[in-house]
């Protein structure tokens, strides 16, 4: 797998992730698209974003069955049809993708599988103007909230996923290892940029996953995937896999554990993820490596305990904003 971590003007490489006095630095925008750094409120920023067309909607409420939120809470995850329309997503693909080829992709991950699953690039909304009108809607971040049962969401990173022409598997593994979150209230939403066929490779979950810890000390890769798979058919977890129409979104916890088959078609499996958490999340004291540089690039001011409300971490939404 191919991965960069970019991170408030800096780049380097990290790890997957398969995120009032005071003045707030959040990105402003060149004409290129490009994202410089400035002292000023998130609102503001949001207010003075690019003009939306007519067509495109990302913030307006999405209708949340009792039933859906239910499903997630008992199988950590859910898929959810027709979240955004056709002209929706495709407003946005472009940029994503232009991010993604201007990308450093050098792998940090030595394990040859995790290697070749997938091109990741996290951050984008740091440096595109368009992408961070993206993922700073409010429709997403409601979802969100509402399934994890919070107040309100912030922002923990948003990555781009590629699985080229006949890219790898990725093995199963849950978000959480790689997070210094005090808490599960965390929700990663995945967003297909086209319909993705099973032949494409789209998420598998492990239904229920999140109540067992299959291996939530283990790092992605090779030999942990054949650990966790060997859990999940002991446990009798079934594994949920499915295609995705173009405008369905899937959310699951950080607890849930997840893979992906290889990609077998011609073209490549575009996906965007934006990875929500509680707005009252606390930082917690690091456990391993990746942790501690997220810890690092997003929090260095903070100690465990505290919460992260940081301009790194903006209120995406919350029901009294």
């Amino acid at each position: 797998m191919q991965q960069v971590y970019v991170a408030a003007g800096s780049t380097y490489f990290h790890s997957p992730v398969c995120l009032e006095s005071r003045l707030r630095l959040v990105p402003r925008f060149h004409t290129s698209g490009r994202a410089c750094y400035g002292a000023s409120a998130f609102a503001t920023q949001k207010a003075a974003g690019s003009a939306t067309l007519s067509h495109v909607d990302v913030d307006s409420p999405f209708k949340l069955e009792d039933h859906t939120i239910d499903a997630y809470r008992r199988n950590g995850f859910v898929k959810i049809p027709k979240v955004f329309d056709e002209p929706t997503l495709t407003h946005y693909i472009s940029d994503m993708s232009l991010e993604v080829a201007e990308a450093d992709k050098t792998p940090l991950q030595k394990d040859p599988d995790y290697q070749q699953a997938f091109t990741q690039v996290q951050n984008l909304w740091q440096k595109n103007k368009r992408v961070f009108e993206f993922v700073r809607g409010q429709r997403l971040a409601r979802i969100a909230a509402e399934l994890l049962g919070v107040e309100g969401v912030r922002l923990y990173a948003d990555q781009a996923l590629y699985k080229e022409p006949h890219g790898g598997y990725t093995p199963w593994h849950c978000d959480a290892f790689y997070w210094p979150l005090a808490s599960d209230k965390a929700v990663t939403a995945w967003i297909p940029l086209q319909a993705t066929p099973c032949e494409m490779g789209p998420m598998q979950f492990a239904a229920g996953s999140q109540e067992h810890d299959l291996g939530r000390h283990l790092e992605i890769g090779r030999e942990s995937h054949k650990l966790i798979d060997a859990k999940v058919q002991k446990q009798g977890l079934e594994v949920v896999s499915e295609a995705f129409d173009f405008g369905e979104v899937s959310f699951h916890s950080s607890l849930n554990f997840h893979k992906a088959d290889g990609n077998q078609t011609d073209i490549p499996r575009q996906v965007f993820t934006i990875i929500f958490m509680d707005k009252d999340m606390q930082l917690a004291e690091p456990i391993n490596e990746y942790q501690h540089r997220d810890r690092n690039a997003y929090y260095p001011e903070l100690l465990p305990g505290q919460i992260c409300d940081t301009a790194r971490s903006p209120i995406i939404w919350a029901r009294d904003m």
